[in-house]
């Protein structure tokens, strides 16, 4: 992520979380998680030393990643339209790479992720 493309990168992730997230969290879960992704919140997350990757298509951001500490994933969204098509895969395996090159003796990544409920026809 550059600097400057923090509110594009969050319009992402609102967009993404408010679809299939956050019918899931309580209103005050939802209100927590818009705090925390404020686009200046996440620009000093960067300036702290968070990870932030971003996936283009057209010069429109689609999908993002952030890593805290080079070792746990904080953030990952695609847009809704570009999942399924391996940018998630990408944007993982290009920050996994990215932490593995700042710590050779990385062992393990962690994420907290929310609850996904699947359908199957």
């Amino acid at each position: 992520m550059h600097p400057g493309e923090e509110t594009q990168v969050v319009d992402l992730v609102s967009r993404v979380f408010s679809q299939f997230v956050a019918p899931l969290y309580s209103d005050e879960g939802v209100a927590e998680f818009m705090k925390y992704v404020a686009p200046s919140i996440l620009a000093d997350r960067v300036k702290g030393g968070h990870l932030v990757q971003v996936a283009e298509s057209y010069d429109k951001i689609i999908g993002m990643i952030e890593i805290r500490d080079h070792s746990h994933i904080a953030l990952f969204f695609v847009t809704t339209e570009h999942q399924r098509k391996g940018i998630g895969r990408e944007l993982l395996n290009r920050a996994v790479q990215a932490c593995i090159s700042s710590n050779s003796e990385l062992t393990e990544i962690t994420v907290n992720s929310s609850i996904i409920l699947y359908r199957y026809l």
